[in-house]
């Protein structure tokens, strides 16, 4: 405190009369102003946070935001790291909306409170969006070959969406392929989409349905 003592005070440094009072006064509301800047507190956040998959393997490319209001605050357009990490700094307090999303996984979505108790370390484990299908021999859907799930595998082309093959009850064989289907596919809509081996070109002659539900 000494050192920061204006010496525009130091002047008055007299004993007695008017000049010690004004000397005392002035020194009492330096001291008060000096107390106020010590007490402030931090009124903002920085929060690490780790996406991760059911398995516990990092997430690489998630998207998290915090949003109030008109207030957003991100972890930037290139998403978490190799290892599914990514921080958000000087989050101001309150009430926020937050989300996490990725191709391939369902988006993760709650009500936080940002304040002095909020973790400044948080790990989201995000679930795979699944789709099922069941495979036909010709746009028609004559013929049902048999049933199975795939997820998007997050590579897009021309239009075209891959997804990989998690589950086939007809050929097992089929699990890890991959495959492309038009982009703008509708789940739960009844339409028949072909599959491709490769962005659009190559047919697989393979027909199915999508939905959501098994």
């Amino acid at each position: 405190m000494t050192d920061k003592f204006p010496s525009y005070i130091k002047t008055f440094q007299y004993k007695g009369g008017f000049n010690k009072w004004v000397y005392d006064t002035l020194k009492k509301l330096s001291e008060g102003e000096d107390s106020n800047e010590e007490s402030q507190t931090s009124s903002t956040k920085n929060i690490s946070f780790i996406i991760q998959d059911s398995e516990g393997t990092g997430i690489r490319g998630a998207n998290i935001t915090l949003v109030k209001g008109n207030d957003s605050y991100s972890n930037g357009s290139n998403g978490t790291g190799s290892s599914g990490g990514s921080n958000i700094n000087e989050i101001p307090y309150g009430e926020y909306t937050l989300t996490v999303s990725v191709v391939g996984y369902n988006t993760f979505e709650e009500t936080v409170t940002i304040d002095e108790n909020y973790p400044s370390s948080k790990t989201i484990t995000l679930t795979e969006k699944v789709y099922y299908f069941t495979s036909y021999s010709d746009e028609n859907a004559t013929t049902e070959w048999g049933s199975g799930s795939v997820k998007e595998t997050g590579v897009s082309s021309n239009g075209f969406t891959e997804v990989e093959v998690l589950t086939n009850d007809s050929d097992e064989s089929f699990i890890g392929q991959k495959f492309y289907i038009t982009s703008d596919a509708e789940p739960d809509s009844n339409n028949v989409y072909l599959l491709y081996t490769d962005a659009g070109s190559t047919s697989a002659e393979i027909y199915v349905k999508i939905s959501t539900t098994e």
